[in-house]
């Protein structure tokens, strides 16, 4: 995916349902345009929910759906288990305190000098695109009617990334810049601005 979107509430994680695990190939794309089984196998990444599994609970539906493959971006396994899942559970508390937000997840390709370039990597015989950095962007509504933004940006490397998720705050203009995608547009525009340009001094979630 080039990202994907989903509002989440305190609400939809109060759901039953269990972990699917069952990853299959999304049958609203046609074979050959789309990622199957058999590209992940043996390559070393782990098929990395952009989605997480557990943000979806609500239902088995909605749980099973985020295990389609249309879903999924090679991860390497110490970011996937490591500090971009404790991001994801850092995200759930979060909504947990604050009852609704909006999350933006996707992969990014750049070079050494943060530019824009093609995938240099594929995976498996339909040529899944690896993703050199990931990035997450959330939109908190707090209950006074208050907006506040937070954004992050993690290298999808084979050492583990050293420090906490806070540690890879940036400003979403920022990401904006480096995936080339406009967010949050149907904000009134000074508020878009103000809030897409201040980076997050504190990450309310440890």
């Amino acid at each position: 995916p080039e990202w994907v979107t989903y509002h989440l509430t305190k609400e939809d994680l109060q759901g039953n349902a269990n972990r699917a695990d069952d990853f299959r190939p999304d049958p609203d794309l046609p074979e050959g345009k789309r990622s199957e089984l058999a590209d992940y196998q043996g390559s070393g990444y782990d098929r990395g929910h952009q989605a997480p599994a557990a943000d979806f609970k609500r239902s088995e539906e909605a749980m099973s759906e985020t295990f389609f493959l249309s879903n999924m971006a090679p991860q390497q396994p110490k970011l996937n288990r490591g500090i971009w899942s404790k991001l994801e559970d850092q995200v759930r508390t979060l909504v947990k305190k604050h009852g609704s937000i909006w999350i933006f997840t996707g992969p990014l390709y750049l070079d050494s000098l943060d530019q824009r370039i093609a995938p240099k990597e594929q995976i498996g015989p339909h040529n899944v695109a690896v993703p050199t950095h990931f990035f997450k962007i959330i939109l908190c509504e707090h209950a006074d009617g208050q907006r506040e933004m937070f954004a992050f940006v993690m290298k999808n490397q084979l050492e583990k990334l050293p420090g906490t998720p806070k540690d890879y705050v940036v400003t979403v203009r920022k990401v904006e810049e480096l995936s080339g995608l406009n967010f949050f547009h149907r904000l009134p525009d000074d508020e878009e601005t103000r809030l897409e340009t201040t980076a997050a001094t504190t990450w309310p979630v440890q």
